[in-house]
């Protein structure tokens, strides 16, 4: 290995026999937040399609909140019965403050979503992350 790449060939011939000695870093900046939920049985009812996609969103954003992040990018993901899946995107300028804040642009997205089969996952995906701590409070109008 060393002869075929030089003095990286030895840290090739480690990493593929398993040996790595470099430092476990366990801090990674996360890039989403999301949840996602495949039913038992396929679903095609918007009415319990959608309490099962602000379960989701409930899910994602206290995942979130205990990460102290906040997202400006929410996501709406089905997967069909057939397997295929869609994705919905929507970005906002400010950050979403609350998981109910989060249910109109879902509404809006869940429209977007072809309805042609019967639906077997729906997840909710929070993007565009940034640390709780670097937005500023907003302030109050009246107050």
């Amino acid at each position: 290995m060393v002869q075929e790449f030089g003095k990286r060939g030895q840290f090739y011939h480690d990493i593929a026999h398993g040996r790595d000695e470099r430092t476990v870093k366990s801090q990674r900046t996360h890039k989403s937040v999301g949840s996602e939920t495949t039913f038992r049985d396929n679903l095609d009812d918007d009415a319990e399609l959608k309490v099962q996609i602000y379960a989701q969103n409930e899910d994602a954003f206290d995942q979130m909140q205990k990460k102290q992040l906040v997202a400006h990018t929410i996501t709406l993901k089905v997967k069909y019965a057939d397997f295929t899946q869609v994705t919905r995107s929507h970005t906002l300028s400010t950050a979403f403050d609350s998981a109910e804040s989060a249910h109109y642009w879902l509404d809006k997205l869940f429209l977007d979503i072809p309805r042609h089969l019967p639906i077997r996952l729906v997840g909710v995906t929070f993007s565009s992350l940034v640390p709780a701590a670097l937005l500023l409070p907003q302030l109050k109008l009246f107050e």
